[in-house]
């Protein structure tokens, strides 16, 4: 009888899938997904959280895929998209330097596994540069602008008809490095060196948005270059040329308030060594198109004062110093225009005189520097 109820107990449960018998299998469960498979899973999950904004989540997910999958080269440069977002909206410098260094390392890694793919240049590129603009040592800063720069001709290297990285290499040449030359020899072929890589840009670009910005950045360092040269004539061909390209650069993208006061501070610098009225004319003409564009730009408005100076029209100079002093908040400009000897045939004039009647104060003039991007803002 026992015997009888184990049987039919045994039947019951081999009917039911889950009697094995002795070389017999009768499960169907699927085979364990390969370390590929999870790889790929959670590269997508990566992808989803990145599209989110789950910065932290998507660099954990791509983190996972690459441990999973170390020759995953795409999952290792996702990772540095989102460490490099996180350093982004972190709220102190340390995070931000910890993400950014963290960020460098994956992307090292994802240009070495695939050192064809310019993606990964161009992005290493773009870190080295977020890097050196954070307060560092000076030969650490420096150290990340060259790299950049490395990076980007390398980009130039894989895909030599591409634009941007020409305008990114150039723009690091012009606006990074020459704070770290020694002699104004070095500062003069750095920025020379920068011109020939903005005309290999826009060669090669076709668009007005990489046209335009450019063409500005191409004006900028022509005219820084022509602060490093002795020869008067050869300082007046090189503001000529920058002249003629932020021109261009108002012609294919217009409403950008930045060039045409780059255009108008060129055409004064020109117009001291000609000496043509035409030039201050034009200079004026630019930076009041710069002023109508950006109402409150104290920058464009203190040289606008300048221009108007240097055509004697006291009037408008008065004006646009008056202008300039109520936009500017920190008082840097109240400071300088005391000691511009620019305007120093202003002193007589009884409204020139009536702007100072306010407190002095210690600041200066803050420098202007176009910041890397596609192009002055």
């Amino acid at each position: 009888m026992r015997y009888l109820l184990c049987s039919i107990v045994w039947l019951w449960l081999a009917g039911n899938g889950w009697a094995q018998g002795a070389g017999t299998t009768t499960t169907n469960a699927p085979p364990p997904p390969s370390a590929a498979e999870v790889a790929q899973r959670e590269f997508q999950f990566g992808q989803r959280f990145l599209q989110a904004g789950q910065f932290a989540s998507a660099a954990e997910a791509f983190q996972r895929a690459a441990l999973l999958q170390p020759e995953f080269a795409e999952a290792h440069a996702q990772s540095g998209a989102a460490l490099l977002q996180l350093g982004r909206v972190s709220t102190t410098a340390q995070q931000q330097l910890q993400y950014y260094q963290q960020a460098t390392g994956r992307f090292a890694r994802a240009a070495e596994l695939q050192p064809k793919q310019k993606n990964h240049w161009q992005s290493w590129g773009e870190l080295l540069v977020l890097l050196g603009d954070m307060p560092l040592e000076p030969r650490l800063r420096l150290a990340c602008y060259q790299g950049a720069a490395e990076k980007y001709q390398k980009v130039t290297e894989l895909q030599p008809q591409e634009w941007e990285a020409y305008s990114q290499w150039g723009a690091v040449l012009a606006y990074k490095l020459p704070a770290f030359a020694g002699d104004d020899k070095t500062k003069y072929q750095l920025y020379q060196s920068a011109v020939e890589l903005f005309g290999k840009s826009v060669e090669r670009a076709r668009f007005s948005s990489e046209l335009g910005p450019t063409y500005a950045h191409w004006g900028t360092a022509l005219a820084r270059a022509s602060r490093f040269t002795t020869d008067l004539e050869q300082r007046k061909k090189l503001l000529t040329d920058s002249v003629d390209k932020f021109g261009r650069s108002a012609r294919a993208q217009s409403g950008v308030s930045s060039t045409y006061t780059l255009w108008g501070t060129a055409l004064l610098e020109l117009g001291r060594l000609t000496r043509l009225r035409a030039d201050f004319r034009d200079a004026v003409s630019q930076l009041s198109a710069a002023s109508a564009l950006e109402p409150n730009n104290a920058a464009t408005l203190y040289t606008l004062a300048v221009g108007y100076t240097l055509m004697g029209n006291t009037a408008m100079a008065v004006q646009s110093l008056r202008q300039c002093f109520e936009a500017d908040t920190t008082r840097a400009y109240f400071a300088a225009a005391k000691k511009d000897p620019d305007f120093a045939g202003l002193q007589s004039e009884s409204s020139f005189q009536e702007l100072f009647q306010q407190a002095d104060t210690r600041h200066g003039i803050p420098a202007y520097n176009p910041p890397l991007r596609d192009g002055p803002r």
